[in-house]
């Protein structure tokens, strides 16, 4: 046994088991040696030992050897499981508790990455994006497509707003466009009244 816990490292169980059997190996050994020492004491011949005298104690003592060994078997093994079994569930929770730790870290670090990706994104479009002079509204050219022709005819305010389907201030308003884009100032007193009436 020495010479095997030298080389490795036995079980509790199997080192038990094998303690079982070397002591009743010494205990028959001692019951033969003590009958043949007794015998060789006296001055008498040795006597045959009975055969039936002999078995039966050999068959006492491993039975009293047994019945002592595994009494104290489901304590060994009991205790053993237990042991192990808490170890096994400390080594669980350890696992676990890493693992959760960095799963948190690389939650953490993925929305960091994440959110300052979207900053320099916003910030670099930005910093890109040229301003852009406002333009005139789509509406507005298509009025003034519709009421700048009729501006040359004569007509009033109200008749060039009644025929393109529009308000006269809408028409004074793009009259003062077609004015300043074309320079001329010139304005009917009717016009003018028109104007001023809206």
């Amino acid at each position: 046994m020495v010479g095997v816990n030298q080389v490795t490292t036995l079980n509790s169980h199997v080192a038990v088991v094998i303690d079982t059997i070397l002591l009743i190996a010494r205990a028959v050994m001692a019951v033969l040696y003590s009958r043949v020492i007794h015998a060789l004491r006296t001055d008498d011949p040795a006597h045959a030992v009975p055969t039936v005298t002999l078995e039966a104690t050999i068959f006492e003592t491993i039975n009293s050897v047994l019945a002592d060994n595994l009494a104290l078997l489901p304590q060994h093994l009991e205790a053993s499981l237990s042991q192990c079994l808490e170890e096994r569930l400390m080594a669980l929770d350890l696992k676990q508790a890493d693992a959760l730790a960095h799963l948190k870290q690389e939650q953490a670090r993925a929305i960091t990455e994440t959110v300052m990706n979207m900053m320099e994104t916003v910030a670099e479009t930005s910093a890109s994006k040229p301003v852009a002079p406002r333009r005139q509204t789509t509406g507005t050219q298509e009025i003034d497509a519709i009421i700048w022709p009729l501006l040359s005819t004569g007509l009033s305010v109200r008749a060039i707003a009644a025929q393109a389907n529009t308000s006269t201030a809408t028409v004074g308003r793009s009259r003062k466009r077609w004015s300043a884009k074309h320079g001329d100032n010139q304005t009917t007193t009717a016009d003018t009244e028109v104007l001023a009436a809206s």
